[in-house]
């Protein structure tokens, strides 16, 4: 299950930061990413679907949160990985 669960977390990490390229909803980066082989039974589970929704529906919070404990610097200002 642990194995899993990381494909799991990878896969939702590579949708997230896709999403913030292509501005485009999880549903057709999924797809895209289903036509290379990257989504699998193996890493699109329940538990991806969930973090997803999840921190897409809490998105404006995590911004918040985050902007407020960076010093001397903008949200705007940070990689895209770094945000995601």
């Amino acid at each position: 299950m642990g194995k899993r669960r990381h494909l799991s977390r990878r896969l939702a990490l590579q949708i997230l930061f896709a999403r913030e390229f292509l501005r485009e909803p999880p549903a057709a980066i999924v797809k895209r990413l289903e036509q290379t082989g990257e989504v699998t039974s193996k890493n699109w589970t329940p538990f991806c679907e969930d973090l997803l929704t999840h921190t897409i529906s809490q998105l404006a919070d995590l911004d918040t949160t985050i902007s407020e404990v960076l010093e001397n610097w903008r949200i705007e200002r940070l990689s895209k990985v770094d945000r995601v």
